[in-house]
């Protein structure tokens, strides 16, 4: 086997654990870079900031659960049916599953004013599955509708 090929297939295995992993991935990437901003920037969080994260997990957390409804009643279709057959409908369940319990837990804290740090990196955390979820979302949807 060729060098360029064994390569190639390195990167590609690389590829293939991180996208069945990415809802561990995307957290930590999301709180390293949190991580790197503070530190860059200083970033200096007001007062009001327990009030904001309590609103804004709420809204995060029941877009998640809508998302998760839309996902459980797309149409059973060949493309939907690989994509379960896979495993990959199971990934994005547990995306979602996560940044609803990171979002539910920040709220829980946000709610007894409890755990500062905690608090920011399950927000951060929470944050990064939504995007993760919207993703994913945007993505089945759409190529669902296109299979028969």
């Amino acid at each position: 086997m060729r060098f360029s090929h064994k390569v190639h297939n390195k990167y590609k295995d690389i590829e293939e654990f991180i996208r069945k992993h990415a809802y561990l991935m995307f957290p930590l990437l999301g709180t390293a870079i949190y991580f790197i901003c503070n530190k860059l920037l200083e970033l200096n969080i007001d007062t009001e900031f327990n009030s904001n994260i309590i609103n804004v997990s709420a809204v995060l957390a029941g877009f998640l659960f809508s998302s998760l409804g839309i996902i459980i009643s797309l149409p059973q279709n060949r493309f939907i049916e690989r994509l379960k057959l896979i495993g990959y409908m199971e990934i994005i369940y547990r995306a979602m599953f996560l940044g609803i319990i990171f979002l539910i837990s920040t709220l829980i804290l946000g709610l007894f004013n409890i755990g500062y740090n905690l608090k920011i990196l399950l927000f951060v955390s929470g944050l990064s599955e939504t995007i993760l979820s919207s993703y994913y979302l945007y993505k089945v949807t759409k190529l669902s509708s296109k299979s028969k």
